[in-house]
């Protein structure tokens, strides 16, 4: 499961600004090594470690990456801290950077959402003092918290103490680029999932969850009094209480589908793996959409461009989606088939007719069910894009009156020499490219195969939910590609797969 990076935006106020880091910088990385090398024994152990997330971590800076059940996020916030202004004294400003790293692991089976704090300071032009920056430390405004925002989480809507090894209060002065007190601050912080869904009474997936988004409150604070204009006290602007702007979407779930309840990161995408090597025509039909075809070209080829999973119904008919249509239904509209055809052999244009040529593969299953001719499509009848969908049903780009009659037509045949080859449907008209769907005429074995982990392991592994995002790989990773002598440049794709 490869990290992604976290998809947020910057924010702030006037006196203040965060900012999303793609990485740890090098001071802060410093600092957090020389202390953890020191107190290491005293210090809480993150939660995430992994590579690209470890703390105090030697080479590879540490990222702001994401799995469906780690979060590793660093930001930095800058505040300038701004006295009141009186007419006539002159501007105080000071300034003051901190380095965040904030990291979030839940439990798939299980109900703990565990956080870990580290904070770093990078800056402090506040003159030497005690206490010139606190988010705690005894001040009663100042405060840093872990914050839990549902009525799931098992104190409530709410923040809580996060358990912190070092003090939250910084000493000002600089030396040189390097702030005088550069100790850090290292805490945690666990909230429970309680068992509430949205309807524990429904059988649709949007009942059977619910969002628990998890992120930091603040608010910085200072012991430090400006300094005085003649006689005249100063004091700062007030600011109100803040929240970093990234938070992390916990979503848990009590869905029958993916057996024990528990809770996943549902802001990342998984990716579904082809398994090109045993199931080639299969991968090589979703990579022709995903490369060839013009409205479709990328889609769901990557988790910038996903699918949308349309779980099926319940083995009783109960649905799982919100708007209660069944993924079948949309495979019907696709792959509705026909047993008649035009004397010449031309196959009528709305319908699927089983081509005479599509290859069997019986070494793949064997037993007692035979191959047959099946109606592979992509996208897949268990997506939000699939043509078969309606739009009133949520479709994102539902077919027109000839349904599957309007993708891209290919049957997976064996040439004279026992080669296996997508190639063009020839009893339907030929492809234009401009088509935003495949439909292919495959081995049943082949068609089911490539997507038989799916519904089995991954869907419910992934514990996926109606609606959301995952992409497919047919065998396409950089450096590891099956089609890397394949071109869609010219108007006709002939290519070979070949075993990277």
């Amino acid at each position: 499961m490869p990290p992604q990076t976290i998809r947020s935006a910057d924010g702030g106020n006037a006196n203040m600004k965060m900012t999303l880091l793609d990485h740890a910088s090098p001071l802060a990385t410093k600092l957090a090594a020389k202390q953890r090398n020191a107190f290491a024994p005293s210090m809480p152990d993150p939660v995430v470690d992994k590579p690209w997330c470890r703390p105090a971590a030697n080479g590879a800076p540490q990222q702001s990456l994401m799995t469906r059940t780690e979060a590793c996020l660093f930001w930095r916030l800058e505040i300038t801290w701004q006295a009141v202004d009186i007419p006539g004294a002159p501007k105080v400003n000071y300034e003051t950077d901190f380095e965040f790293q904030y990291q979030v692991k839940v439990d798939k089976k299980g109900d703990t959402i565990k956080t870990w704090t580290q904070v770093t300071p990078l800056k402090n032009t506040f003159p030497d003092g005690d206490r010139s920056v606190l988010f705690g430390a005894g001040n009663p405004k100042a405060m840093l918290e872990s914050m839990c925002n549902s009525k799931a989480c098992d104190n409530g809507a709410g923040s809580q103490d996060i358990d912190f090894y070092g003090t939250l209060d910084w000493d000002g002065g600089m030396t040189g680029s390097i702030p005088n007190d550069t100790h850090i601050a290292t805490g945690t912080a666990t909230h429970k999932w309680n068992g509430d869904v949205n309807d524990a009474s429904s059988t649709k997936d949007e009942d059977l969850s619910i969002d628990m988004p998890t992120y930091l409150v603040y608010n910085a604070e200072s012991d430090i009094p400006p300094p005085p204009f003649g006689s005249k006290k100063r004091e700062w602007k007030d600011y109100p209480p803040a929240r970093f702007n990234w938070q992390i979407d916990v979503r848990c779930d009590k869905v029958p589908s993916n057996g024990t309840p528990g809770c996943v990161l549902a802001e990342y995408v998984p990716e579904y793996t082809i398994h090109a090597a045993k199931y080639p025509a299969a991968a090589a039909h979703i990579w022709l959409i995903q490369n060839k075809s013009k409205p479709s070209k990328g889609l769901g080829a990557s988790w910038q461009s996903p699918l949308h999973y349309h779980p099926g119904h319940y083995t009783n008919g109960d649905p799982r989606v919100a708007s209660g249509w069944d993924k079948e239904a949309s495979r019907k509209v696709m792959c509705g088939k026909t047993q008649v055809k035009r004397a010449d052999g031309w196959a009528p244009k709305k319908l699927f007719l089983n081509h005479p040529k599509t290859a069997m593969h019986p070494e793949i299953q064997g037993g007692p069910n035979p191959d047959q001719v099946s109606c592979d499509e992509f996208p897949f009848a268990a997506t939000y894009e699939s043509p078969g969908l309606p739009k009133d049903k949520g479709g994102k780009m539902p077919a027109g009156k000839n349904r599957g009659g309007e993708c891209i037509q290919t049957v997976a045949a064996k040439t004279d020499d026992g080669s296996d080859h997508l190639l063009d449907d020839t009893r339907y008209d030929a492809p234009t490219w401009d088509e935003t769907c495949g439909r292919s005429s495959m081995s049943k074995y082949i068609n089911s195969g490539a997507m038989s982990s799916f519904g089995n392991t991954f869907a419910p592994g992934m514990r996926l939910l109606d609606q959301d995002e995952y992409w497919v790989n047919p065998g396409n990773t950089p450096g590891m590609s099956w089609f890397s002598g394949c071109s869609t440049s010219t108007p006709e794709v002939i290519c070979t797969m070949s075993k990277p």
